[in-house]
């Protein structure tokens, strides 16, 4: 009898031990993509508001990066769970006598064969002594091709 108890807990222990390989939850996002950008663009300056609709279709690669994270058409994420963790940007740049500063924050999701990310942008733009200010909202929704 103790050799079928034995023989039986042998077995139980060979099965438990022996379970499926992890799977990388980032391996369903890994490819191409197509995004859609909707949104707008606000520049207030000198009293004088600027709306510039974002509209646009555009290619995305995503690859993974490391052990934990996304590499979205260059932008990095984390996926935990079905959300899409992304640390703000701020860029610094000049053009014909105008300095803008913008940060831009990110906040995401992913399911299946869709991703959307959604960016506001806030900033200021600097000519002379003129100060302005940079605003906006883009919804960037990924679909797998």
């Amino acid at each position: 009898m103790k050799k079928v108890f034995y023989l039986v807990l042998c077995l139980s222990l060979v099965l438990v031990s022996c379970s499926k390989d992890d799977v990388d939850p980032r391996d369903a996002y890994v490819g191409s993509w197509t995004a859609n950008v909707t949104g707008s663009m606000n520049f207030s300056f000198s009293g004088a508001t600027t709306t510039f609709p974002t509209v646009g279709t555009a290619n995305a690669t995503v690859a993974k990066v490391g052990t934990d994270k996304l590499d979205i058409g260059g932008l990095e994420a984390t996926l935990s769970g079905s959300k899409l963790i992304i640390d703000p940007t701020t860029e610094t740049e000049t053009a014909n006598g105008v300095t803008s500063q913008l940060t831009s924050t990110y906040s995401g999701t992913a399911s299946g064969g869709l991703m959307v990310i959604t960016i506001k942008y806030s900033g200021t733009a600097t000519s002379g002594t003129n100060t302005g200010v940079i605003s906006g909202t883009t919804v960037n929704t990924f679909t797998k091709k």
